[in-house]
């Protein structure tokens, strides 16, 4: 039963390490890759149930122009979800603007 024990904690261990921290960026107008950006705002999902009810809504600022939306999950999001076993999830949403 100890060994069980030991083998199931590892287990656990290493899933958690090799979580991955995606980041999914969307580019809206003319924004290049060689165009320097600066942070324009930022906002923090939250989520139900391992991602499948949402609480409250996502809106960060945009302007009306050239933007990038950049989607990240982040390792404090992990925590998050770590520590309440998915029960509770985050993702943190930034606005980026074509620094002029």
């Amino acid at each position: 039963m100890l060994k069980l024990t030991k083998q199931f904690f590892l287990f656990a261990c290493i899933l958690s390490v090799l979580s991955s921290c995606y980041v999914q960026q969307t580019t809206v107008g003319d924004v290049s890759n060689k165009t320097k950006t600066e942070k324009y705002s930022k906002s923090k999902q939250f989520y139900l149930f391992w991602g499948l009810v949402p609480l409250g809504k996502n809106d960060p600022r945009v302007p009306e122009d050239d933007f990038i939306v950049e989607s990240k999950f982040k390792f404090g999001d992990f925590l998050i979800s770590g520590l309440t076993v998915g029960i509770v999830g985050a993702r943190t949403s930034v606005v980026y603007v074509p620094k002029e």
